[in-house]
């Protein structure tokens, strides 16, 4: 899944630093011309995030 975000989202999302996007590049925007955009392909989770939930699972699955 990929979210078409603006510049400006971008900036926002890029102070998290766990956000990933790619550039899209120029589209020409109804009533604001041309526009840099990008694609929001999905967010980085914490390593330790990942391996908490892992041991959560194995708990519940003893």
């Amino acid at each position: 899944l990929k979210i078409h975000v603006s510049s400006s989202t971008k900036e926002v999302l890029d102070t998290f630093k766990t956000f990933r996007l790619e550039l899209r590049g120029e589209v020409e925007m109804k009533g604001k011309g041309k526009q840099t955009t990008y694609w929001l392909q999905g967010e980085e989770t914490e390593p330790g995030a990942i391996s908490e939930r892992k041991e959560t699972a194995k708990e519940t699955n003893l």
